[in-house]
């Protein structure tokens, strides 16, 4: 599926996290909105972003564990936008605590959304789709949980967040030195010292780590090394972006003026 304007999404979990950032990213690309969301706080908020922008969006209370109801979503969704032509599963739920102190309540009710919903999802609409015949698709979103600890993607999503920010506390006192000159409506404070704290701090929280998770941030930056000059740096599309306004232009979007090494050789100048 590549042209989404104007066809409909259904996503479940859609009021909040992943779910919403599916919305919110398929609405930019012209798609009609449904979202499905067992609370109806969240599905409120989320659809005031959508009003706020003119979006078409709807939302629909529904707990994915119930069939009929499933049915009766799906019917209200038709009748609102038109067939569904994408289904996303992405509701989804998670016992945070040791596994030994989890009751069968508990893995019951995991059992019935993680794997329960997305059964009734597709169930409820792959007849509708292949009766639409469409060209439907379906997403179904898992999450890293069910191949690792909770604890220890908490502990990998910590040292690489805090990586992150000692890359952007760095990059800050780079290019105050490189570019003075750039556009830039937010500037840091009290600069290199905010910068430089931002670093210290990050580290002391990194090496307060355990070891492990520093050999796990080194496969994991290895990898991207990898995947980055073997492919990424080539078919970047940010880098064609840049590259063409900078030609365009002889700036770039963030103010920089260009060089004549960031310029494109395009040939002579056309008259």
């Amino acid at each position: 599926m590549k042209d989404l304007a104007g066809k409909v999404a259904f996503i479940t979990g859609g009021g909040s996290g992943v779910a919403l950032g599916q919305a919110k990213a398929f609405a930019a690309q012209g798609m009609k909105i449904v979202i499905a969301d067992i609370r109806r706080d969240h599905l409120d908020q989320a659809l005031a972003y959508f009003r706020e922008r003119n979006l078409p969006a709807h939302g629909i209370q529904l707990d994915i564990t119930d069939r009929k109801a499933y049915a009766a979503a799906a019917d209200e969704a038709e009748k609102t936008f038109g067939p569904v032509q994408l289904l996303c599963n992405t509701a989804g739920v998670s016992q945070f605590g040791p596994v030994q102190q989890a009751t069968y309540d508990d893995w019951d009710w995991q059992m019935s959304v993680n794997l329960g919903g997305v059964i009734n999802g597709i169930q409820t609409f792959v007849p509708r789709m292949l009766a639409h015949a469409l060209g439907s698709h379906i997403l179904i979103t898992a999450s890293m949980a069910g191949f690792l600890p909770l604890t220890l993607l908490a502990e990998m999503t910590n040292i690489g967040t805090l990586f992150a920010f000692v890359i952007v506390c760095a990059a800050v006192l780079v290019m105050r030195k490189t570019n003075p000159d750039a556009n830039r409506p937010f500037r840091a404070p009290l600069v290199p010292l905010v910068p430089i704290l931002g670093i210290l701090t990050c580290l002391l929280l990194m090496f307060s780590l355990p070891a492990e998770n520093w050999w796990r941030l080194i496969i994991w930056l290895l990898i991207g090394f990898v995947i980055y000059f073997a492919y990424g740096r080539k078919h970047s599309v940010m880098k064609h972006y840049l590259e063409h306004e900078i030609s365009k232009h002889g700036i770039s979007p963030g103010g920089s003026l260009a060089t004549d090494v960031d310029r494109i050789d395009e040939g002579p100048p056309k008259p």
